[in-house]
């Protein structure tokens, strides 16, 4: 599938670093289009109805909420997995203005995974850093 952009919502990311995977492997799987059935080498990705696929758009409708629309702003996001909670401040983010969901574009949520997978790798408890750019 080709697309201008990909968006992903808080519960995206949450679920995706949780399960160890990358914003790679969602392109990979929306390149050969097997949804959330798994790709090759028997990994297995949750369903992508939190992935917002496209062009890039600015206040857009929330898929969450239904009601609200997004706009841009900064956000701080929580991810865990196993023993390691990371928190990272200042994420740039379309926020929802009714129900404060958040949606990263593709670079900003590649930045949030590698960071927080430093957490793990140095076998953090409980980590908190600040998005840079």
């Amino acid at each position: 599938m080709r697309c201008a952009s990909i968006s992903f919502s808080k519960h995206a990311v949450q679920r995706l670093f949780s399960r160890g995977f990358s914003t790679a492997d969602v392109a990979l799987i929306l390149k050969i289009g097997r949804g959330h059935r798994g790709i090759p080498g028997g990994l297995s990705l949750p369903k992508l109805s939190s992935v917002r696929v496209g062009r890039t758009e600015f206040n857009m409708n929330c898929v969450i909420c239904k009601h609200g629309t997004t706009a841009r702003g900064k956000t701080t996001g929580t991810l865990e997995r196993g023993g390691t909670v990371v928190i990272i401040k200042d994420v740039p983010a379309e926020i929802c203005s009714d129900c404060g969901e958040y949606y990263l574009d593709e670079p900003a949520n590649a930045k949030v995974l590698t960071m927080s997978e430093e957490a793990v790798l140095h076998h953090a408890e409980v980590e908190v850093r600040k998005y840079a750019a």
